[in-house]
């Protein structure tokens, strides 16, 4: 290992650690109600759809039916390893036959 990639490895651990760190300063002084509390809880699902929606969109029909798959699994059982396990199933099937 050289002396730039052990530097490069503590200065990302030392941003992961701080982001974690400010992460718990400043969790209590954000707003339990209102407009930015709404705003804040619905940053997961967005981030979640940003990373889920190119890929199912760009990726190919394995990915596509896949995606499909996991929307109706998790609206019929409303479980989450169940829609998991589908769309891992559907992607790998598809691209066994494809």
């Amino acid at each position: 290992m050289t002396l730039m990639t052990f530097y490069a490895i503590v200065g990302m651990a030392l941003v992961t650690y701080a982001a974690r760190g400010g992460g718990y300063l400043i969790g209590e002084r954000l707003p339990r109600t209102g407009r930015m509390a709404r705003a804040l809880n619905a940053i997961p699902g967005g981030v979640l759809i940003g990373i889920i929606v190119p890929g199912a969109l760009f990726g190919g029909v394995a990915e596509l039916m896949a995606a499909l798959a996991v929307a109706a699994v998790s609206l019929m059982t409303r479980n989450l390893i169940a829609a998991m396990i589908v769309g891992v199933g559907v992607v790998y099937g598809l691209r066994l036959v494809t």
